[in-house]
């Protein structure tokens, strides 16, 4: 059993008998035709759509529009580049600036470790001891320890 088609101007309504319409999309008046067919197993087909050509007045208008897309997005793009590159300047003025800060520092500790060592010394602190608060230096004693002998013959340890 072969399916048949109806062709587009048919309907349901009118199965089979003349159609009326306009073929491949030419401008001209509609003609009378015949059915494709007339029986019992006719089916439409379906209808496939057609894409319209976009006129021009469309086509300048989308091209418009992508210009447009186009330019701001360029500009967004270099505006971002000169903040991030003004950001990067900026940084790295600050970074200069901390480095110096950062040198001036190192060269305050480190005479302030040597002033801590020229006032750490012995001789110093000795010289004000004696000097200004009257302190003297005690005389060396001598400590004289007596061991006493002890007998280990019986095991005790004891005297």
């Amino acid at each position: 059993m072969s399916v048949r088609y109806l062709p587009y101007s048919q309907s349901f309504d009118t199965p089979c008998g003349p159609a009326y319409g306009r073929r491949n999309g030419s401008k001209q008046p509609c003609q009378k035709r015949a059915a494709a067919g007339c029986g019992e197993n006719l089916v439409p087909r379906q209808k496939t759509k057609r894409h319209r050509r976009a006129s021009r007045k469309q086509k300048e208008f989308i091209s418009s529009i992508l210009f447009l897309a186009v330019s701001l997005l360029s500009v967004t793009g270099l505006l971002i580049y000169l903040w991030v590159y003004n950001e990067i300047i900026l940084t790295e003025k600050g970074n200069v600036g901390l480095r110096k800060t950062k040198e001036a520092l190192l060269e305050d500790n480190n005479s302030l470790e040597g002033n801590i060592a020229r006032l750490m010394r012995a001789d110093r602190i000795t010289s004000i001891a004696e000097k200004e608060l009257s302190l003297v230096t005690p005389v060396p004693e001598t400590l004289v320890v007596f061991i006493e002998p002890r007998d280990f013959s019986d095991g005790s340890g004891a005297k």
